[in-house]
């Protein structure tokens, strides 16, 4: 969640940010030779625009810090949907729309159904195609 419980000016340039740092760590990770031969690390973003509300739930025994809202629920839902699509990085429309000068290398998908949602207009980043199918699927 960008822009809580710190505000920040541009929370969708910072999340866009930290999605792009995200991507090159792990490329350069999976580029380390392993001597476990481990499988390549794979990962997913999904990012959507919208007011939530966040903070501390539960009792004193157990708390979690969680945002309730729209946009959470949708990030989450392109999170796994991005892994379908065959793209690290998802995110809705509307995130795209809110840099000024647009993003470069934004590829529109139109409308897709996401899990108890109305559709939601998505775009992925290009350049972002790589290693996160699932095994399997």
């Amino acid at each position: 969640m960008f822009g809580g419980p710190e505000p920040c000016a541009r929370p969708c340039d910072d999340a866009f940010a930290a999605a792009c740092e995200l991507g090159e760590a792990i490329e350069r990770f999976n580029r380390q030779p392993s001597e476990l031969a481990l499988a390549p690390i794979a990962v997913a973003v999904g990012m959507a625009y919208g007011e939530v509300v966040f903070g501390d739930l539960g009792s004193a025994e157990r708390k979690d810090y969680t945002a309730l809202g729209d946009a959470g629920s949708e990030a989450a839902r392109l999170q796994d949907l991005a892994k379908h699509l065959g793209t690290r990085v998802l995110m809705t429309r509307e995130f795209a729309r809110q840099f000024p000068q647009g993003l470069g290398g934004i590829r529109d998908l139109g409308l897709h159904q996401i899990g108890g949602h109305s559709p939601v207009a998505l775009c992925a980043m290009l350049g972002a195609e790589v290693g996160v199918k699932s095994a399997g699927k």
